[in-house]
């Protein structure tokens, strides 16, 4: 009895806690949609295997972002560029590294491109 009780109890923390996600995947969206350059990105996210989560988007709109401090001249903002972009580089491998010790090769290829 004990035991059904906890699976009851389980189950219900459960259906909140998806709720709640809901709830906020929901809230996200309304509030990215106020702003024209975050409805894009929030656009192009999905639940699915393949599909690239928010946090991917805003990756790559920052590579995209720092990629182009590169094309001006006579500014100290590529040294930060180079740094955030080694980041991403770092972040990149880990993913990659962590793919192949967990077998799931087929994921491989979701990181976030560089130049």
């Amino acid at each position: 009895k004990k035991v059904a009780n906890l699976k009851n109890e389980l189950d219900e923390a459960n259906d909140r806690a998806n709720d709640a996600e809901a709830i906020l995947r929901e809230e996200v969206r309304r509030i990215c949609e106020r702003y024209g350059a975050y409805k894009d990105l929030y656009n192009g996210v999905g639940d699915g295997p393949n599909d690239k989560t928010l946090e991917d988007k805003f990756f790559e709109e920052e590579v995209k972002m720092l990629m182009l401090t590169f094309e001006q001249q006579f500014h100290f903002g590529v040294f930060y560029a180079f740094v955030k972009l080694k980041e991403q580089e770092n972040r990149n491998i880990v993913w990659i590294a962590e793919c192949i010790a967990q077998k799931n090769k087929n994921k491989i290829d979701n990181y976030i491109p560089i130049f």
